[in-house]
């Protein structure tokens, strides 16, 4: 073979492999851009991630029933899955605060986002709660628009942002009431991340799990 013909199907080789190349980065931008196309529906649906376990904890919605004013009262169960106890921050201070939430979609289709609506706190600290293997965490929670107080006895208040002056129990705002029409259906949401401080002691407090799990939907019916 001349030295010609040797540089030419050295070329040819190259070209069929640049082809190829551009053939695979053309495939892999397609299928980043309709990944990219189903996330930005999925925010623009307003849906809701429906992992309802990750890393040994799993969450479930239960025992709902509808209030005389249309607030909605229900429990919200963590179960530990896994085979280690899991400690969480609990509800009352800033690292637990808004780790519990709700979306409640009614039968007109109006979503609604509701929260912890506690802004401030007069005394806060890091502590947890544990969750040993198999067991559960129950909260009892209320879903209403009507008041931005944040915890009613042992129930949690989740409430429409935003929240001004919803600094602590009783704080009100402009009147609101429970519009949606029912059958709604709630699904919750538990969203946490890793936290660390250090005790008065010098010990070190430490929750174990992180990660967003939400509830399967639960149709509430008045």
């Amino acid at each position: 073979m001349s030295e010609t013909e040797e540089i030419e199907r050295i070329v040819l080789i190259m070209s069929r492999r640049a082809a190829t190349w551009f053939a695979v980065a053309v495939l892999l931008a397609t299928v980043v851009t309709r990944q990219n196309a189903v996330s930005q529906a999925s925010l623009q649906t307003g849906r809701t991630p429906q992992i309802t376990e990750s890393l040994g904890l799993s969450a479930r919605l239960t025992n709902a029933i509808v209030r005389t004013d249309n607030s909605i009262e229900l429990d919200f169960i963590l179960l530990n899955t896994s085979s280690v106890p899991i400690r969480l921050a609990q509800r009352w201070n800033s690292w637990g605060a808004y780790q519990w939430q709700f979306r409640v979609v009614d039968a007109k289709g109006t979503a609604y986002e509701l929260k912890n609506p506690q802004q401030a706190w007069d005394r806060n600290a890091l502590t947890m709660f544990t969750i040993r293997p198999s067991e559960e965490q129950i909260t009892r929670c209320r879903l209403d628009m009507t008041t931005t107080s944040h915890s009613l006895d042992e129930t949690a208040i989740f409430a429409l942002p935003p929240f001004e002056g919803a600094a602590f129990p009783g704080a009100l705002q402009s009147p609101r009431t429970n519009g949606w029409v029912f059958p709604a259906t709630v699904t919750g949401i538990f969203s946490a991340s890793k936290q660390k401080q250090t005790g008065v002691n010098g010990e070190a407090i430490e929750t174990t799990w992180e990660g967003t799990i939400a509830t399967k939907p639960l149709v509430v019916v008045k």
